[in-house]
């Protein structure tokens, strides 16, 4: 209790984020992210908290078509395709462009699960696109 006291009301970050280190209990974090002092104990306590709650959600079942290398190259062609519109200066191209990217991403998705790594590095790049696109209208 008195280093759950400490965790919660100690003003400086080192005493604060010592305190909490000692602790495990979920409801002791929980308390910790949504009322310390110390806003970098807060920070540690819900980023603790993410992590026991990853760990304790089964793990998923293993995608039934896995990314082959051909796979892995046609995403990282779409994902430098779409990176590269950004820098088209007419935004009608531009956008039939990225509508046959993305039309060609929806088509390898339906066939192979993407690794979230490629996902993201797409919608990054495609958020970039519509920027773009929106900037030069």
């Amino acid at each position: 209790d008195e280093v759950l006291n400490v965790a919660l009301k100690a003003e400086h970050t080192d005493v604060a984020v010592s305190a909490l280190e000692r602790i495990a209990a979920p409801d002791a974090l929980s308390a910790i992210a949504q009322r310390g002092r110390n806003k970098v104990a807060a920070r540690r306590a819900r980023t603790k908290l993410r992590q026991i709650e990853e760990a304790a959600q089964p793990v998923a079942d293993a995608p039934a078509v896995r990314m082959s290398a051909e796979d892995r190259q046609k995403a990282l062609e779409l994902c430098h395709r779409a990176e590269a519109l950004v820098a088209m200066t007419n935004p009608d191209e531009a956008l039939t462009s990225f509508s046959q990217v993305r039309l060609a991403w929806a088509e390898l998705q339906a066939d192979v699960e993407i690794d979230a790594a490629f996902v993201q590095q797409f919608e990054s790049a495609s958020d970039a696109v519509r920027e773009a696109i929106d900037a030069r209208r």
